[in-house]
């Protein structure tokens, strides 16, 4: 008889012995974390733009960049903020795509305005490869000394920014996909009266902002 004739007539004539997993007994912590869903999967909420005024002109375009360890300003935009006090500089700036620039310029200490909150920032001052008024409706680039100086914490998820000053603390919520805005202040004093739990419009009637001040 061929062995494997045998092997098969074992095969078929006992019972096989059945195979038991082995018990693993986990912690509560540990259970919990397997059984915790994963957190959902969010989209792009779009750049961070936020409204900034610098004396009496009111850009609605500025970007916030942590990527940026400048803040920058196309040249026609500073004429038309009529702004003073050129300095030159040997900075060289590297771009996105790899392409190298060369600023001479940088203007230093401009007043900021983001809501009630005054913030001073320097800005390197650049020529733009396009005309006048296409530079001007380009977004002023707001970097991390800039953010760094008004003490701003960003929240993605929520998509709100909020920074922090010496007598105002302004929180906004405003990506470009987002129109909504949330808005409050406290000056920290307490001598203001009449002037609480009143909005205002903002671009349109239909875009609203509550504004609350203690």
């Amino acid at each position: 008889m061929p062995a494997y004739a045998k092997f098969f007539k074992e095969l078929n004539s006992k019972a096989r012995k059945k195979e038991f997993l082995e018990r693993i007994v986990i912690s509560k912590e540990a259970s919990v974390a397997m059984e915790t869903a994963l957190p959902p999967k969010m989209k792009d909420p779009g750049s961070f733009i936020i409204t900034i005024s610098v004396g009496e002109t009111r850009r609605e375009k500025a970007m916030l960049d942590l990527g940026a360890s400048i803040n920058l300003m196309p040249y026609a935009l500073f004429k038309d903020l009529g702004l003073e006090g050129l300095k030159p500089t040997t900075m060289e700036l590297i771009l996105a795509d790899r392409s190298v620039r060369h600023p001479t310029e940088m203007v230093e200490d401009v007043l900021v305005r983001v809501g009630e909150l005054i913030i001073p920032a320097d800005f390197v001052i650049l020529e733009m490869e396009t005309d006048s008024t296409k530079a001007r409706e380009m977004p002023i680039l707001l970097g991390r000394p800039f953010m760094s100086t008004a003490k701003a914490i960003i929240d993605v998820h929520k998509g709100r920014l909020s920074m922090t000053g010496a007598m105002a603390v302004s929180n906004k919520k405003n990506f470009r996909s987002t129109n909504f805005c949330n808005y409050s202040e406290n000056r920290g004093t307490k001598d203001i009266t009449g002037m609480n739990n009143y909005s205002w419009l903002e671009n349109s009637s239909s875009l609203w902002a509550s504004r609350n001040i203690e």
